[in-house]
Order: structure tokens, then C-alpha cells, then sequence
């Protein structure tokens, strides 16, 4: 995908979503956004056990470059709740939209 032609992002987590490569792909006036908002640890935990993760900045990112184009909602609670594991509901997403021809990454 070249910059700026996402249509839509759909967020597994805020840290990929609000990553600097998935905002260059990303367009004001073009993309629609629903991103995760479900705290999900990093690697940098393991070298700083007092590391956060700085959420308020992640989503501040996102609304700044989609203006009002972006929600947010905790996938994590929602997908245990209907399929009961977190993990097998993600890895039916990606079976799914690479069934249809999409390329989920």
C-alpha cells in the first residue's frame, strides 16, 4: 500500500496503529479508523519493569492525523467475551480477510 491510500484501519493494538509507518499510510479525509484500545504489553517491559505505555500520546496521534475519523473500543474484552480466546478469535480475522483477498498487514 503506498502513503497515504488506507481507506480504513482496523487496530489490533495502539502501538502498531499509532506507529509512524501506519500513519504515513494513512490519509486526513480518507481513512476511517477503529483501533484497540486495550493496553496490550510490550517487549520494552522486559528491560523496564516500570514501563508504561503511553496511551494518552498513541491516541493522541491518531486523532491528530484523522481528525474525527477514528474510535476506539477494547476489541480484547469484546473478543473473549464472543469467542472466549483472544488469540483464535486474531487469527480469524487475518483467515478471513485473506479469504476475501485483503491482505491484513
Amino acid at each position: 500500500m503506498a502513503t497515504g491510500e488506507c481507506d480504513a484501519l482496523i487496530g489490533g493494538d495502539l502501538v502498531v496503529s499509532a506507529g509512524a509507518k501506519t500513519l504515513g499510510l494513512m490519509q486526513t479525509g480518507r481513512t476511517k479508523a477503529v483501533v484497540n484500545s486495550h493496553e496490550i504489553i510490550t517487549g520494552d517491559f522486559t528491560q523496564n519493569t516500570e514501563f508504561t505505555l503511553p496511551t494518552d500520546r498513541l491516541k493522541v496521534s491518531l486523532e491528530a492525523k484523522l481528525k474525527g475519523d477514528v474510535s476506539f473500543f477494547d476489541a480484547s474484552d469484546l473478543a473473549k467475551t464472543l469467542m472466549g480466546d483472544l488469540y483464535l478469535f486474531q487469527h480469524d480475522v487475518v483467515r478471513c480477510s485473506l479469504a476475501a483477498g485483503h491482505n491484513p498487514a
